[in-house]
């Protein structure tokens, strides 16, 4: 049996006061059995598991835990259903990530359907369903089949079939402090956005937190961290319904919580985005906005209040948008947007809105110069496609043309979907 459910088994055990007579006696089976499992010689069967749990009255979180040290399909399927069964923890941190969502993920990446990969393994489509949320698991021969369909990265594929949500070998537990640095890593990562492995690492980082979770206060922020790090990752790369579901989860997790923290902001931002986005428009973003504005005192308020203005611009709502600009203007002073953006936020918003209203010759004097933006590949990319676009409207094609051509080189080394889409529509422009 698995070393570290024997690990966790004895020390329940222990912290519970419990001795090896007791706790057999209380779950019903015989000692020698749970001798046998303290010690790994064996492994519980199903309903002896179960009796085993309910005897050392573990909390749900526990149970979840617990079953999480289970290598095993079993013990991936069963710790998902517990997160599942426990109203309270599904809601507020989502189900336990599992390799059914790694899976998806891979999927998803390659913009196939359920029934298209079904119809390609010759399988059905309720099969890839029960994979994907991680009821069970693929049989050796169909994970390689899978995996050469998805076009499955070498630490994809290792993951997969050594039934861990890991990257790192020998590693299958972090300490709070290890996750904290692995999320520190992968936020300065993503911003070049040319991270093959960023599903595997941010799952992998959001299953030990969601365990640390419910012990943590620390570990409730860095799963919140990471769900936003990993939706705009996703934003940038069109796979926009997975990454509603992460802003949604950050924001259940962040409400209430605790005095909002700068990286916040980057959360209702893109909620506000997400929204506008749907079939409600504008209104449904500046809803967001509204909604979540109050939360923040004013020295973090720069950035919603500028893609309030935003929105009521691109909604004909001039006199609103003035207002929201005067706004976010007379708190910027104030500003400590822990991402050095917020003085380069309030330019660009004016710049976007100049642009929406067909005015190019004043969002140029708006926009800031390229090399005033931080390095990330996927801010970079932004500035290029608005300085490209403000300068076509101007009738400065040439001048555009410079642009796309340095966004054309960037995008080559760090591809992002959404920017090619627009990159080419301006092409067509031209």
């Amino acid at each position: 049996m698995n070393r570290d459910f024997t690990e966790f088994l004895r020390a329940t055990r222990r912290q519970r006061r419990l001795s090896q007579v007791e706790l057999a006696r209380r779950a019903h089976i015989s000692e020698r059995a749970l001798r046998y499992w303290e010690t790994g010689v064996s492994s519980p069967g199903l309903w002896e598991l179960d009796s085993i749990l309910t005897a050392l009255e573990l909390t749900p979180q526990e149970r979840v835990h617990a079953l999480a040290l289970l290598p095993t399909r079993r013990g991936m399927a069963l710790s998902r259903q517990e997160s599942h069964a426990s109203p309270a923890l599904a809601e507020e941190y989502g189900p336990l990530p599992g390799l059914g969502d790694l899976l998806q993920a891979m999927r998803l990446r390659g913009g196939l359907t359920r029934g298209q990969v079904a119809a390609e393994m010759k399988i059905a489509r309720s099969t890839i369903l029960r994979w994907e949320t991680t009821q069970s698991l693929p049989s050796e021969e169909n994970l390689e089949r899978l995996c050469a369909l998805l076009g499955a990265y070498p630490e994809e594929r290792a993951a997969l079939s050594g039934r861990r949500m890991q990257i790192e070998e020998g590693k299958p537990h972090l300490s709070l402090e290890e996750a904290a640095e692995g999320v520190a890593a992968l936020d300065r990562d993503t911003g070049n956005m040319h991270l093959p492995l960023v599903d595997l690492r941010a799952l992998a980082l959001k299953r030990q937190l969601w365990l640390l979770a419910g012990k943590s206060d620390e570990a409730l922020l860095l799963l919140a961290r990471v769900q936003i790090i990993h939706a705009n990752y996703l934003v940038v790369h069109d796979r926009k319904r997975e990454a509603e579901v992460y802003v949604q989860r950050s924001l259940n997790t962040l409400s209430g919580r605790r005095a909002p923290e700068p990286f916040w902001q980057a959360v209702v931002n893109l909620a506000a985005q997400l929204a506008s986005e749907g079939a409600s428009g504008n209104a449904a973003g500046m809803h967001v906005l509204n909604r979540w504005l109050p939360a923040f005192p004013r020295e973090m308020q720069t950035t919603l209040w500028c893609d309030l203005a935003l929105y009521a611009g691109r909604s004909r709502q001039h006199e609103a948008a003035a207002a929201y600009l005067a706004k976010a203007q007379e708190v910027l002073p104030y500003s400590s947007n822990a991402s050095g953006m917020a003085d380069l936020y309030y330019p660009l918003t004016r710049a976007r809105i100049f642009l929406s209203e067909g005015r190019p010759v004043e969002a140029l004097d708006w926009l800031p110069s390229i090399p005033d933006v931080t390095e990330a590949a996927s801010v970079k990319a932004s500035y290029q496609l608005l300085w490209a676009e403000a300068l076509l409207e101007a009738g400065e094609g040439d001048a555009a043309q410079r642009h796309m051509d340095q966004l054309n080189t960037l995008l080559a080394q760090y591809p992002q979907p959404s920017r090619q889409r627009k990159l080419h529509q301006l092409a067509d422009r031209l």
